[in-house]
């Protein structure tokens, strides 16, 4: 076989039997150290704890699978309508630790402690003192006191003596005149029936809600319009964050005087009134 012994024709050869045997094994090598990428929810922009998550906020992204965190979200559907339960950043890709079906409230308890404040409720006497309902956990409002004068707790407390309503027929033969001087008239009325007297404390002037309830404990609630057989639930306390010595006159007013509210503003502009370190529900920004 002389062919065979012809260098030329087998370096020709083996070269043929190479290249054979490289495009047979590349793809198989290339399979090997391309790795396996899954398309997973990765974010577009932040998103703050406690926000709604939407479709524009959120994209689908090819990755390699053993650079994902465990238990990534690989379906837009599972994260959109959710809420973050903790702040997200533009590139992180979305986890089901960092989504929650419902909105977590904030403990505004908790924060209040941390922050050496402390809750009092008073009483709303009327709808009308209490701004028709209109007040709202996070606003704020100025606590007015119209205090009760001696002659407003003896008609609260006073029995009307069943004699004294019987009618009296005037007296012809008295000697007493009725008196006709409309000064005098007016001097007799005001020493009869003290004027009441409203006072507004500074220290009561800006204070954070953080609930409002109705007579049977429940949250109260005031709608224009209702639905089916619902009910509003008047509001009858209020109750707010304060410190000590705010704590202890609005006790003393609870006892002393009528108590009327204005609402000045709310959870949004909360802090132009008070120090945002007083704040409680009002840290969220909602």
């Amino acid at each position: 076989m002389k062919f065979l012994k012809n260098r030329f024709f087998l370096g020709i050869l083996c070269i043929a039997v190479g290249l054979s045997v490289s495009l047979m094994a590349m793809p198989k090598l290339m399979d090997k150290s391309t790795p396996e990428q899954i398309e997973v929810v990765r974010v577009k922009v932040d998103i703050p704890a406690g926000s709604l998550i939407t479709d524009d906020q959120i994209e689908l992204v090819a990755m390699d699978k053993n650079t994902l965190p465990t238990e990534a979200i690989e379906n837009i559907a599972e994260a959109s309508g959710k809420y973050a339960s903790a702040d997200l950043f533009q590139g992180d890709i979305l986890t089901s630790a960092k989504l929650v079906s419902e909105k977590q409230s904030k403990n505004y308890l908790k924060i209040a402690t941390e922050k050496g404040m402390r809750l009092v409720s008073i009483t709303i006497p009327s709808l009308s003192a209490g701004v028709s309902g209109q007040i709202k956990p996070g606003d704020i409002v100025t606590v007015m006191a119209l205090m009760k004068t001696n002659t407003a707790d003896s008609v609260q407390t006073l029995q009307p003596d069943s004699a004294s309503l019987q009618p009296v027929e005037p007296d012809e033969t008295s000697t007493e005149a009725t008196p006709t001087d409309p000064d005098q008239t007016s001097e007799n009325s005001e020493s009869q029936q003290q004027k009441l007297e409203t006072q507004l404390f500074p220290s009561l002037q800006f204070l954070e809600v953080y609930s409002l309830s109705a007579a049977d404990g429940s949250n109260a609630r005031v709608e224009p319009q209702l639905e089916d057989d619902n009910k509003n639930a008047l509001p009858v306390t209020l109750t707010v964050f304060v410190d000590e010595k705010q704590a202890l006159l609005l006790a003393e007013l609870e006892q002393k005087a009528i108590i009327h509210l204005s609402r000045v503003s709310c959870t949004e502009t909360a802090a132009n009134y008070i120090d945002p370190d007083k704040l409680v529900m009002a840290t969220e920004g909602e």
